[in-house]
């Protein structure tokens, strides 16, 4: 039996992903219909939701993404300011004319390498405009669908201002007003949202040079781990046993063979379970190490809260508990929960340890991950133990 480890991505884990995506986005695209800025405009730093209160987000002074919802075949319009008027007009609900005047567009290249926002002096004119068509590339990291709409992120990790382009580890410009006008296709505007970003104060020695990276650990590349109860992957400090493993393993297993008979393209080999498994373990250690985490409780709430919308009415969390249930006949309520909590761990790692992985190279998310996890973390596989749990009976 072989298997590569870099071959996950497709199979149970893919339809996990998407009957998770489609439940979360069915309830933000409900949501986002409302045109409530809170749903048509997030923004996350370190894998985590920023909470916008009141208009305000506060940051640190780290990258960090915006999350819009898009029109198909419309446009976008987003304006950074170090002035507030436009802020407080789109807050306001008067009309943006002044902010997005016409032919006031950036020049901007395809894709986000430049990972900047730039910004208006003043009330000076000028602004993004970012579309989604099927015919030219966008601007984004990436656009995924959601409900009848798309979801675009960018990630920002500087600002720009009389084309000097400055780190927000060491921006002194202090508070930066965004401003997001969404379009359909006529023209017509159909969303918007206004977010003041507010940053801590610039330290003396931020001044000087940029913030360090945090240094990646390096661990051993032995191949050989000697013991009698030998674990079957050890990432640096941490390992699995086979036991645990091997748990996880025939819960992928299962529901692989639900998709066997429902989705035959969907279904992978044992070697792709098993690749999925470890780029799972993988993304639990690069969260322990960075500080990242998804609850049971933030997942769960995603998924009754889809359940609902799917429903088109509202459910008792009884019901909404058998509708999860019945998407996923073979897993038990609590897998399912851990299934997700998963698939958006392995996003919100990704988010932060792949910023410089170029848009073209992250289609794939978890194969592109894994890639990327173990040239950083170099895990050491125990292929014995692992042959010797294929041979298990479950």
């Amino acid at each position: 039996m072989g298997f590569d480890m870099t071959a996950g991505g497709r199979g149970w884990m893919k339809a996990i992903a998407l009957a998770l995506v489609t439940m979360a986005t069915l309830g933000l695209s409900a949501a986002a219909a409302s045109a409530d800025p809170a749903d048509i405009l997030a923004i996350e730093q370190d894998g985590r939701a920023v909470p916008v209160a009141n208009g305000v987000a506060t940051l640190s002074r780290r990258p960090f993404t915006l999350t819009l919802v898009l029109t198909p075949a419309g446009a976008v319009d987003v304006s950074a300011s170090m002035d507030r008027a436009g802020y407080d007009l789109a807050r306001a609900g008067r009309p943006l004319d002044s902010v997005f005047q016409r032919y006031g567009g950036i020049a901007e290249a395809d894709g986000n390498a430049a990972r900047t926002l730039y910004l208006r002096p003043g009330a000076e004119p000028g602004h993004h405009v970012w579309d989604v068509l099927a015919d030219r590339p966008h601007r984004f990291d990436g656009v995924s669908p959601l409900g009848p709409r798309l979801l675009g992120r960018r990630t920002v990790d500087s600002f720009t201002l009389d084309r000097v382009r400055q780190g927000i580890e060491t921006w002194s410009g202090g508070d930066v007003f965004l401003v997001y006008r969404s379009g359909d296709a006529a023209g017509r505007e159909d969303g918007r949202a206004a977010v003041r970003l507010v940053f801590p104060p610039l330290l003396p020695s931020a001044r000087a040079k940029p913030a360090a990276t945090p240094a990646v650990p390096t661990f051993s590349t032995t191949t050989t781990v000697v013991g009698v109860a030998r674990p079957i992957l050890t990432i640096g400090s941490h390992s699995v046993s086979r036991a645990d493993f091997g748990q996880v393993f025939r819960r992928y297993q299962r529901y692989n063979a639900h998709l066997a008979r429902t989705d035959p393209s969907l279904a992978l080999t044992p070697g792709g379970i098993v690749a999925d498994v470890v780029c799972d373990e993988l993304a639990l250690a690069d969260a322990r190490r960075l500080g990242i985490d998804v609850s049971a409780d933030e997942t769960e709430a995603i998924f009754l809260r889809g359940a609902a919308v799917q429903a088109g009415r509202a459910l008792d969390p009884a019901s909404a508990r058998a509708r999860v249930v019945a998407t996923f006949p073979t897993l038990t309520y609590d897998e399912i929960i851990e299934s997700g909590r998963r698939v958006l761990l392995l996003q919100r790692v990704a988010a932060v340890v792949m910023k410089d992985v170029p848009a073209e190279q992250k289609q794939d998310l978890r194969r592109a991950y894994m890639a990327d996890a173990f040239r950083r973390l170099r895990p050491i596989i125990d292929r014995d133990e692992l042959m010797a749990m294929y041979a298990d009976k479950p």
